[in-house]
């Protein structure tokens, strides 16, 4: 990151490019920046046929004793001492890793290319062990790191740009800094706009709002995500899954002659089936997304005074007492709905929960589940049927009243297809909650027709494992 950010700037020309840069090497997360930088360099130069494709990172490279990755590692530098870690071309050229003949420009092709292509894949990582089952708590990390940085030309546009993500979370920086980030970004998405490149602004608008937003910078993402909100960015579409998709269609030619089904397994032994058909969208209803989930962290912050996770259960169970205690049963279904609709979404296909874990108990492992879980663009976290009733179970069953009494009665039910919750109060009105959707406060009767229209021929208990001994099977 450029800790002294300015407008946007026409660079010195040059005949080649030599260095393709991504990050900021301020930090504590130098050294895990240079390995995610190399290892997506290698992943990249691979899958264009750069290098041997039954090459693995931490086998030797040729020409000596050394790994791949410490070959790859040691190429990446901040050669200008400008704060951004680049990798050096020429050199990797005449390293020997490369298809022998490869040029400079070959590489800047294939490494500055669609910033879809940016990330490191569950595919490509879990290659690299093939022994090894799963996602290790290394290749999480590394796949963290690789979601801010994207591997860039610097003068692709000629202009001097930020790369929203990279730049910003490589590095606490200040409010001032932040703003000049987001200015930045702005005036490229207009000259974009101007050249005619719609998709490069909406591209770099959200990753910039993102990059802000994650890093808690909330006035600067509100102004950078708020332009993608308006004609004709806004109308843009996007699929929220589209940087998996593209991954596993790169790696599977087939992918498109089946289901559009995308799995991502974990080291708590839990396999998301991601579909992609369910997950499209419009850059505006993304930019929306994050907005709203911005507004609602800033609550539970004001209310809890400490930096908040929204994905923290044991947080979230902390705030939504303390708002328990002070609002009205409506109140605190509206605000707990719009929890679920901001920070969770179904997967499409479903989840399947390690059998080895007993269902009583998954709740209270929430915290440590829901961080492996995938997320979408919108930074929602994906899960099933089943994971929000261990949501609803865990969140709304402990609350209390103003008067210290136990505020909803709260059961979950299942017909063998689809399961459900349902929270009803002290006067016997109630609500139901199906996946995110979070349904009005209604009478008994009517809560009980509600119930039927969810879920067809249920049955409902206060205990998980009740539920999931009728064979639910995830929807």
């Amino acid at each position: 990151m450029n800790m002294n950010p300015r407008r946007a700037a026409l660079p010195a020309p040059e005949l080649a490019p030599t260095a393709v840069q991504a990050r900021d090497s301020a930090g504590p997360d130098v050294a895990q920046a240079r390995r995610a930088m190399a290892a997506n360099a290698f992943r990249l130069m691979q899958e264009q046929g750069l290098v041997a494709p039954q090459a693995r990172l931490d086998e030797a490279a040729p020409g000596g004793s050394r790994t791949y990755r410490e070959r790859m590692e040691a190429l990446v530098t901040d050669r200008n001492a400008d704060g951004r870690l680049e990798l050096d071309l020429a050199q990797l050229r005449d390293s020997g890793l490369v298809r022998t003949g490869t040029t400079v420009e070959q590489l800047d092709r294939v490494l500055a290319a669609d910033v879809r292509q940016s990330r490191l894949t569950d595919t490509f990582l879990q290659a690299q062990h093939p022994r090894v089952p799963g996602l290790t708590a290394q290749d999480q990390r590394d796949l963290r790191a690789s979601e801010g940085i994207r591997l860039r030309n610097p003068n692709a546009w000629g202009l001097s740009t930020y790369d929203s993500v990279a730049d910003v979370r490589a590095a606490a920086v200040s409010e001032g800094a932040a703003a000049a980030i987001s200015r930045d970004a702005l005036m490229t998405a207009q000259v974009m706009r101007g050249r005619g490149d719609l998709a490069g602004a909406r591209a770099l608008l959200a990753r910039t709002g993102q990059g802000l937003q994650e890093n808690h910078h909330f006035t600067a993402a509100r102004a950078t995500l708020t332009e993608l909100t308006r004609p004709p960015l806004s109308e843009g579409e996007v699929n929220l899954v589209q940087d998996r998709v593209d991954a596993l269609r790169r790696r599977d030619p087939g992918y498109d002659r089946r289901q559009h089904v995308i799995t991502v397994s974990n080291d708590l032994g839990n396999r998301t089936d991601i579909r992609e058909t369910a997950f499209g969208s419009t850059f505006g209803a993304l930019a929306q997304r994050r907005l709203a989930q911005m507004s609602q962290v800033e609550r539970m912050e004001a209310a809890l005074g400490a930096r908040v996770e929204p994905t923290n259960i044991e947080q979230a169970q902390d705030y939504f007492q303390r708002y328990s205690r002070t609002h009205t049963s409506d109140e605190v279904r509206q605000e707990y709905g719009a929890y679920l609709q901001n920070f969770y979404a179904h997967a499409g296909q479903g989840v399947t929960w390690n059998a080895l874990d007993p269902v009583d108990q998954r709740p209270n492992q929430l915290t440590q589940s829901l961080a492996q879980q995938p997320t979408d663009a919108s930074g929602r976290r994906l899960i099933d049927c089943e994971g929000f009733i261990y949501l609803n179970h865990r969140l709304l069953t402990p609350l209390q009243d103003a008067q210290g009494r136990r505020r909803f009665d709260v059961v979950h039910g299942g017909n063998g297809a689809h399961v459900i919750s349902m929270a009803q109060d002290r006067t016997g009105h109630g609500f139901v909650i199906d996946n995110s959707s979070v349904g009005p406060m209604l009478d008994r009767p009517a809560l009980a027709q509600a119930a039927e229209g969810h879920l067809p021929q249920g049955r409902f208990s206060r205990r998980l494992s009740d539920v999931d001994e009728q064979g639910t099977l995830l929807d």
